[in-house]
C-alpha cells in the first residue's frame, strides 16, 4: 500500500501540475497552455488516421495506428465545472479538467492513443443542443478544451454525436422535438427529426474551436466520427425487418452527409453488434443457445449497418448487461464479428466493452480484479493476434478508464489507474501492441 500512495502523490502532482500553467485563453473554461513532457510510449502521429485498404489505420505518413484505449464519461461536464467526482473520493485526487489531463496522460505512457468521448451530456441535465438550434455556450467551450487538450497530449479521439440512452442529445430529443411523444424509432426515419439531427451535427462538426482557432472537421486531435451510441428499435418483434432496415438506412444516410462537411475524418455507428432475425449469424447473438431471440429484436443488423463506404465497422461486447457471460459466447462473438467485418471489406474495432466486479460498494482491488480478469484476459488473447495477422479487428476500447487514479465505487465496470487489472493486464497488453505497430500496409503516404 506504500508504494500505491507514493503513486498516487505522484500522478496527482504532476496532474495538477500540468493542469494549472497560465495563459489559457478566456474562451476557454479551465487549465493552462503547457507542453507535456512526461515520458510517452505513443508516438506523434501526422496528419489524420485513416483506414487502408488492408483493414488498418495509419497516420498520413503511413505510421500503423491501434485503436485502443479507454472508453471516458463526463468530460464534456468536468471541463465545464458542472459535475465534479463522485461522492467520497478522497481530496486531492484530480477533479475536474484535472480527472481529464489525468487520463490523458495516463494513456500516452500506457499505449493508448484513442479514447472514446462523450460530444453529448452524460446526463439529462446538460445538454449540448438545449431545444433545437439553442446551444449550451458552457457545454460548447468544454469541447473545445477536450479537443485543445487531446492535441496537446497527442491523444485521438472518436467522438460519438448523440446517444440512444440519455435524455440529453439523444433520440428522445429529437423524437420529443419532431412529433411530441417519446416514441424513440421515429427518429430514425421521420424527417423532421433527422434533419434536427443534421443541423446538430452540421454545428458540431463544422465548429471552430475558439481556442485553437481551428475548426473540428479540419482537427487532426479528432480521430473518428461515431454518429450515435447504441442505436436501438423500441418496438421489439412488432417490427424487426423494417426497423432494421430503418436504423441501417439511417446510418448509411448519415454517413453520407457527414461527408459533406467533412473529408478527412473516419465514421462509424456505435452498435452493440447484434445480428438480426433474418441474419445467418444469429446464433452468435447473447443467450442465443439458450432460446433467447431479445438481441434479434433490436433492429441492429450487424450485416447491413456498415454497407457505406464511409464506415468502418465497430461493435461492443456486455456480458452482464446481455445476461450472456460465458467465455464460449465471448470467443465466437468476437471471431464472428471479425469474420464479417472482412466480408464487408471493413475494418473493425471493439469500441466498448466491459464487466461488472459485483454490485457491492468499493470492493477491495483483488476482488475486483478476480470477476473481471477472465473476460478481459480472452479479450486480450484474440486481439493481439488479430491484430498481428491480416484479420480485419483493429483496436479494442475498454468501459471506462475513472477519471481518479483509485476506484470511487461509482461504476462497477469502471477501472482505475491503480487497478491491477489495469497496471497488469491492460497497460501491458497495448503496450505490446503499440509496439509492435510499424509501417502498415495497403497505404499511400499523403500531406
Amino acid at each position: 500500500m506504500a508504494g500505491a500512495a507514493v503513486l498516487l502523490a505522484c500522478v496527482v502532482a504532476v496532474c495538477c501540475t500540468l493542469a494549472s500553467g497560465a495563459g489559457l485563453s478566456s474562451t476557454s473554461v479551465c487549465g493552462g497552455i503547457f507542453a507535456p513532457t512526461f515520458n510517452r510510449a505513443v508516438p506523434a502521429y501526422t496528419g489524420f488516421i485513416k483506414p487502408t485498404s488492408t483493414f488498418q489505420f495509419a497516420d498520413s505518413s503511413c505510421q500503423r495506428v491501434p485503436i485502443q484505449g479507454p472508453n471516458v464519461w463526463g468530460w464534456l461536464e468536468l471541463a465545464a465545472g458542472v459535475q465534479a467526482n463522485p461522492p467520497g473520493v478522497a481530496d486531492g485526487i484530480p477533479a475536474g479538467c484535472d480527472g481529464i489531463t489525468y487520463v490523458m496522460s495516463r494513456m500516452v505512457q500506457d499505449g493508448q492513443p484513442v479514447a472514446r468521448v462523450r460530444f453529448h451530456g452524460a446526463s439529462s441535465d446538460f445538454a449540448v443542443e438545449q431545444s433545437p438550434g439553442v446551444y449550451n455556450e458552457a457545454a460548447l467551450k468544454a469541447l473545445d478544451y477536450i479537443v485543445y487538450r487531446a492535441g496537446q497530449y497527442g491523444v485521438k479521439l472518436l467522438a460519438v454525436l448523440a446517444d440512444n440512452w440519455q435524455k440529453a442529445d439523444s433520440t428522445y430529443n429529437y423524437a420529443m422535438w419532431a412529433t411530441g411523444t417519446n416514441q424513440t424509432d421515429s427518429f430514425f426515419a421521420n424527417p423532421t427529426a433527422i434533419g434536427l439531427y443534421q443541423n446538430h451535427i452540421k454545428q458540431i462538426i463544422t465548429r471552430t474551436n475558439t481556442i485553437t482557432g481551428v475548426k473540428y472537421s479540419e482537427d487532426p486531435a479528432i480521430f473518428a466520427w461515431d454518429l450515435i451510441n447504441e442505436p436501438r428499435s423500441t418496438q421489439g418483434s412488432a417490427c424487426l425487418q423494417a426497423c432494421s432496415q430503418a436504423i441501417s438506412t439511417w446510418g448509411i444516410n448519415q454517413a453520407a452527409f457527414v461527408r459533406t462537411l467533412d473529408a478527412n475524418h473516419p465514421i462509424t455507428v456505435g452498435t452493440e453488434g447484434f445480428w438480426g432475425v433474418g441474419s445467418p449469424y444469429k446464433q452468435y447473438n447473447p443467450s442465443y443457445s439458450t432460446g433467447s431471440l431479445w438481441s434479434s429484436t433490436t433492429g441492429q443488423d450487424f450485416d447491413t449497418q456498415f454497407l457505406s463506404a464511409n464506415l468502418f465497422a465497430s461493435y461492443h461486447y456486455w456480458p452482464d448487461l446481455w445476461g450472456d457471460v460465458s467465455t464460449t459466447f465471448e470467443t465466437n462473438w468476437i471471431a464472428q464479428h471479425d469474420a464479417d467485418a472482412k466480408t464487408l471489406g471493413k475494418a473493425l474495432v471493439l469500441s466498448e466493452f466491459g464487466k461488472q466486479y459485483n454490485n457491492t460498494i468499493s470492493p477491495t482491488d483483488a476482488a475486483r480484479t478476480a470477476a473481471r480478469q477472465e473476460i478481459y484476459d480472452q479479450i486480450f488473447k484474440v486481439y493481439g493476434p488479430a491484430y498481428s495477422t491480416d484479420n480485419t479487428l483493429q483496436g479494442v476500447m475498454f468501459w471506462r478508464f475513472a477519471n481518479t487514479p483509485v476506484n470511487s465505487g461509482g461504476d462497477a465496470n469502471e477501472v482505475a489507474g491503480l487497478d491491477a487489472l489495469y497496471t497488469k493486464t491492460i497497460a501491458p497488453a497495448y503496450l505490446a501492441i503499440l509496439k509492435a505497430s510499424g509501417t502498415a500496409t495497403g497505404c499511400t503516404k499523403s500531406g
